[in-house]
């Protein structure tokens, strides 16, 4: 019976062992992602940033031309 007891602690034991190894793995792999990810947003920002300066100096105009047209039509019908 007392070997039963020692068997079952140890597979309790290394249960719980598996469990936190297994946690702190997924939060190690969370912070190494997160350590990587702000060079996404940046390279990200940095898109929209030279995306809204290439449409605004060129492609101000059109825009504005194509939405008003829009909106004359719209307000006439």
């Amino acid at each position: 019976m007392k070997g039963m007891e020692e068997n079952s602690n140890l597979l309790e034991t290394l249960l719980e062992r598996a469990s936190e190894y297994g946690k702190t793995s997924i939060d190690l792999a969370k912070l190494k992602a997160l350590d990587k990810t702000y060079y996404g947003f940046l390279i990200v920002a940095a898109f929209y940033v030279i995306a809204g300066i290439l449409i605004h100096f060129f492609l101000r105009k059109w825009i504005k031309r194509l939405v008003g047209d829009y909106f004359i039509k719209r307000v006439l019908k």
